[in-house]
């Protein structure tokens, strides 16, 4: 979060804070394509957008899991679905792939 925008910044926590106090809404998890046609490899993963909306410019991608507790969403990464080509940024999506390959 060092690095991000001040826009940036303020869908992380209105995100951050939805989810503290409400939990986040099942219908608003969306799988990940297990290999997608950018070459990312999110098998078992979700997003959602920030905010809620078709065209929410940015995204969350979380990891199902399950520990002693049972199953539950671990985050790998946050940012925007689709920057601009020229500002040579990840997607959300191969930051998720960087993480989860890594």
């Amino acid at each position: 979060m060092r690095a991000a925008s001040p826009s940036a910044r303020r869908a992380a926590v209105a995100w951050r804070r939805r989810i503290e106090a409400d939990g986040q809404r099942v219908d608003q998890l969306l799988a990940c394509k297990a290999l997608d046609e950018g070459g990312t490899r999110l098998p078992g993963c979700v997003k959602t957008r920030i905010p809620w909306a078709p065209d929410g410019e940015w995204a969350v991608v979380l990891e199902g899991a399950v520990d002693d507790h049972g199953p539950l969403l671990r985050f790998l990464a946050f940012g925007l679905r689709h920057p601009p080509a020229a500002s040579n940024q990840p997607t959300v999506y191969e930051r998720a792939d960087r993480r989860l390959h890594s």
